[in-house]
């Protein structure tokens, strides 16, 4: 039933003409604006009896991200949204999910899905052909591709976005299909979030220039940032792919039972290991 209940939250953002599938009207539109604040006082709680709204709690730091409940700082916005439920959500189901969508085809994602491959079959850097038992440069061009060509990524205010992340991608890590760069990183940004909430999200992120989801341009920032990303348990394993594809790494930190994350720009190195929900951004 949860996997169930997370299809239905999941389909909201696909258009009719190149879904195939129902579309209910979306449970993910309320302004994330509006929970944002620098108040270290209070939190943002979500869990079951929220529902698809998160409330705005006092708290005393005590922070919590598990399948039950969210609670976090108001100084975050979310790359999906603040549902504990999708938590357990899968790269598989994720595969499986979007090729049961496009099953009837789709001439132009299945065009964005062969030049993301070739580019990066030859450009990328991951030590890994499979990550979270899928292989992972399909489920990243695919992740991209749908944001692209039935998501909002073509929709003009992200595409200015978009644009300005190609502007600030380093010299030391720009490919020559750069378009196609910072659109992997954009989609890496905003996964199932509304477009409102992508647009401040990402305009924090590059007002700010202290997150180390940035170093995905190039950059090696270590302080402590201003704006954190919420990522549930999809945004981590997409997020955790493209820094293998970038030489990169996503190094975790625990601390009182939550999972911090930075980006860093040096190569990973070690065995595999899966990552799961957690703040990105850097250490607390």
């Amino acid at each position: 039933m949860r996997y169930l209940a997370a299809i239905f939250l999941l389909v909201d953002y696909f258009q009719c003409e190149s879904w195939k599938g129902n579309i209910i009207q979306s449970i993910n539109q309320y302004d994330y604006k509006s929970y944002y604040s620098l108040d270290k006082d209070s939190c943002i709680v979500a869990n079951k009896e929220s529902g698809s709204k998160p409330t705005i709690q006092f708290c005393n730091g005590d922070y919590k991200i598990d399948n039950q409940n969210v609670v976090i700082p108001r100084n975050v916005f979310p790359i999906c949204g603040y549902f504990p439920e999708w938590y357990d959500l899968t790269a598989v189901f994720f595969r499986d999910y979007i090729k049961a969508g496009f099953s009837n085809g789709n001439s132009t994602y299945e065009e964005s899905m062969e030049n993301c491959t070739k580019e990066i079959q030859n450009v990328g850097k991951s030590r890994y052909r499979e990550m979270y038992n899928v292989n992972a440069t399909e489920l990243m061009c695919m992740r991209v591709s749908e944001f692209n060509v039935v998501h909002y990524g073509k929709d003009p205010e992200v595409v200015k976005l978009t644009k300005k992340i190609e502007g600030l991608i380093q010299d030391n890590v720009k490919w020559n299909n750069v378009e196609l760069q910072a659109s992997l990183i954009m989609s890496s940004f905003c996964f199932a979030t509304n477009k409102q909430s992508c647009i401040a999200s990402v305009s924090h992120l590059l007002e700010e220039r202290n997150n180390s989801a940035l170093n995905l341009l190039g950059y090696n920032m270590k302080t402590t940032p201003t704006t954190w990303l919420h990522a549930d348990g999809l945004d981590i394993v997409f997020l955790h792919i493209i820094t293998e594809i970038m030489g990169m790494s996503l190094e975790l930190e625990v601390i009182r039972g939550v999972n911090y994350y930075t980006i860093s720009p040096n190569a990973s190195s070690g065995d595999f290991k899966e990552l799961h929900a957690g703040l990105v951004g850097g250490r607390p």
